[in-house]
């Protein structure tokens, strides 16, 4: 074979092989798809967040409105779905007032179906 023919057709095979691995990585991959997440209800996810997420989004919102944040100690969590627009998670803590005195209250934090919390509150 001559050198350009020998040159040509490298260039042509290293081409396709780019190409191969090009489209077989992108294949059956779709960025705008999200993977359901496992929960523990069996609930849907909600924006791709697993109930460890939301759970963590909802006792950082509530410890910043805590008086002790550093004494919050959640001893229950539960996240209800509702066939409204939005979903509520409920959880039980313990945490520490102004006094030091440690007293049991109830939290709720609503996320709308992509996960984003909409407000919370605590008593």
């Amino acid at each position: 074979m001559k050198k350009e023919t020998q040159t040509g057709l490298s260039i042509i095979i290293f081409a396709v092989i780019v190409l191969f691995i090009y489209f077989s990585s992108n294949s059956g991959s779709d960025s705008t798809e999200k993977k359901p997440v496992a929960t523990r209800s069996g609930i849907p996810n909600l924006g791709g967040k697993s109930e460890a997420e939301l759970l963590t989004d909802c006792q950082v919102d509530i410890q910043n409105k805590l008086s002790n944040p550093r004494s919050m100690d959640i001893i229950y969590s539960d996240l209800k779905y509702k066939k409204e627009v939005n979903h509520e998670l409920w959880l039980q803590f313990y945490a520490k007032n102004q006094l030091n005195a440690e007293s049991k209250h109830t939290g709720m934090c609503e996320f709308d179906d992509n996960g984003k919390l909409l407000n919370s509150k605590f008593e």
